[in-house]
């Protein structure tokens, strides 16, 4: 069962609304015998306010931290929620719209809270666009007779509701009218207003009235109807996060953006990886450039420069040109080695050091050779390289030779 708690009465809806009519009694008889069987309470009554605040040119990630910055700020029976807007961008900055509202009579709001609350303005505002167009920044101003709560105006922009008052007298709509349109003036209403009246002698100079005709019995069971079958009109003051509400409203734009913002990002990881490969392709050929070999004039001496042993062959050069003899301890050095490579050589102080493999033949006329000294050192496997393919067994050495 359904209860509309009006100004002056409550008015109660079965849940078959076209079979049977709505009863009304008063709000003792209401909370005594019907209030533990209603699920749903619509109010239309004048201690519910509404404020609208204007956020100008933001993206929807300030509004959403605007609002959590209100909602630090509210009582229990105070809500505040996003407009929805029919079309908007993420990335993109807007005008958005904060709506708050307000049950100002705390008794009441404390016996109804544990029903599914809906506020009679919201579908009013269907009500408005499903007889006009109204788009994001159209004002519209609704007047109509309520029988539970006397004349109501709402007005507002797009889906916000800006003002909403109650007065008894059907005779004052003109001047309430007039009053509420200077009223919103000072909200920031700077263009023509839509008006929807379902007041039959309704009339005002230089403004343009629409006048609807209702097809079922009374405005009442009109927007009790709207809000039965209109799933856009959310109970208020639930327990649901707004945060749901907005991906389940936005659902369809979330998922665009993420699948675009997905693509964009193999996109970037595709290019940055090819990036990545010439670049490294591009290094590697830069270090065989510096694979140089150098040999001197007598070729008794030849080295593989690269950039890692540069210095030693330059220090091991110098220090060669003021040996007595260098070329002569190379050149038998040479001749024992067999043309094989010696794969490091190293400058300490006077003394180079050349590290490669011999055999035991080679080992021993190695250490025969005046001004030299060689000594065996651990070697791990195919450390150093051999031209041969022989199956000889090899020794790791280091000949040191005196440069002075």
């Amino acid at each position: 069962m359904r209860a509309l708690l009006g100004e002056k009465n409550v008015k109660l809806f079965p849940s078959e609304l076209e079979i049977t009519p709505p009863i009304c009694v008063n709000y003792d008889e209401f909370f005594e015998t019907y209030h533990k069987n209603t699920l749903q309470i619509i109010l239309d009554r004048s201690c519910v306010d509404f404020s609208l605040d204007h956020l100008r040119n933001s993206n929807i990630y300030n509004a959403l931290e605007s609002l959590q910055c209100k909602k630090k700020i509210l009582t229990d029976n105070e809500i505040a929620y996003l407009i929805n807007k029919e079309k908007f961008f993420l990335l993109s900055k807007d005008d958005f719209y904060i709506q708050t509202c307000i049950i100002n009579d705390k008794s009441l709001f404390q016996k109804i809270i544990k029903n599914k609350i809906f506020l009679m303005e919201h579908a009013i505002c269907k009500l408005c666009k499903s007889v006009t167009e109204i788009n994001d920044t159209t004002w519209w101003l609704y007047i109509a007779e309520h029988k539970s709560s006397g004349v109501k105006i709402v007005a507002g922009i797009g889906d916000g509701i800006v003002y909403s008052r109650l007065f008894s007298e059907p005779n004052e709509a003109e001047r309430k009218v007039i009053e509420t349109i200077r009223f919103l003036t000072r909200e920031g209403l700077n263009e023509d207003i839509k008006i929807v009246s379902f007041l039959d002698d309704l009339y005002i100079d230089n403004l343009n009235i629409i006048n609807p005709m209702l097809t079922k019995r009374d405005i009442e069971t009109t927007l009790v109807e709207l809000i039965v079958n209109d799933k856009k009109i959310k109970p208020q003051f639930s327990k649901d996060s707004y945060i749901n509400e907005f991906f389940n409203n936005y659902n369809r734009e979330i998922i665009i953006f993420l699948a675009i913002s997905c693509f964009v990002c193999f996109t970037l990881l595709c290019y940055l990886y090819d990036e990545t490969t010439c670049l490294k392709n591009s290094i590697e050929i830069e270090k065989e450039k510096l694979n140089i070999f150098v040999r001197d004039q007598s070729r008794t001496f030849s080295a593989k420069i690269n950039c890692e042993n540069i210095d030693e062959i330059r220090k091991f050069t110098e220090l060669s040109q003021q040996m007595e003899s260098p070329i002569y301890f190379i050149e038998k050095i040479s001749k024992i080695l067999n043309k094989q490579k010696a794969e490091k050589i190293l400058i300490e102080k006077n003394t180079a050091k050349i590290k490669c493999s011999v055999n035991e033949q080679q080992f021993n006329l190695l250490k025969k050779i005046n001004n030299t000294e060689i000594k065996r050192i651990d070697i791990r496997e195919n450390e150093y390289e051999d031209l041969d393919d022989s199956d000889e067994k090899k020794y790791g050495v280091e000949i040191c030779i005196k440069m002075k």
